[in-house]
């Protein structure tokens, strides 16, 4: 059974969604998604929403604007 893809308006795992699931959240650029899927890869997952603050792109104010549109 393949898994189900994150439609725009569903959270998006950050440890399974792909860049283009990534994109479809607001707030969340082309880069945004490589540079969360990069940490992702470097770092073994996220453990929880609040790792996205690791993530070197990743302002306050971005994390403030993506934190309810993603889980893990």
């Amino acid at each position: 059974m393949a898994e189900k893809q994150v439609t725009a308006g569903e959270p998006a795992d950050l440890n399974r969604a792909s860049v283009e699931e990534l994109i479809l959240l607001i707030g969340i650029s082309e880069s945004i998604a490589e540079s969360i899927i990069d940490f992702r890869d470097a770092n073994g997952g996220f453990d929880c929403v609040e790792d996205l603050m690791e993530v070197e792109c990743i302002s306050e104010s971005s994390y403030q604007r993506i934190r309810l549109k993603v889980i893990v």
